[in-house]
């Protein structure tokens, strides 16, 4: 399903993993056949973004930007190589 759509939107319960497990697995799919791919998931809270990205590269001992990292306005820990990033951003209700 990823493979043949432009965007996929993962929608689930909070805790069971769109955020930190899934990212990985579709990650960890594309490196086993030495493609490139590009995982955006988007949080509404900037400190959400933030340590969500940082736990990630903790459980998987990678230098925060290298592989994940996060943007959260015009603060960013991201480098050329990034494809796996945590972007927060902002909707007002009307």
């Amino acid at each position: 399903m990823v493979e043949s759509q432009q965007v996929t939107v993962i929608e689930g319960e909070t805790g069971c993993g769109k955020t930190t497990q899934v990212p990985q697995y579709i990650l960890d799919y594309y490196a086993a056949q030495s493609r490139y791919c590009n995982i955006v998931v988007t949080q509404p809270r900037r400190i959400a973004a933030i340590s969500i990205a940082r736990r990630v590269c903790a459980e998987r001992d990678w230098q925060l930007g290298r592989v994940c990292g996060y943007q959260v306005a015009y603060h960013t820990a991201l480098l050329c190589l990034t494809c796996y990033y945590y972007y927060y951003y902002y909707y007002q209700r009307k």
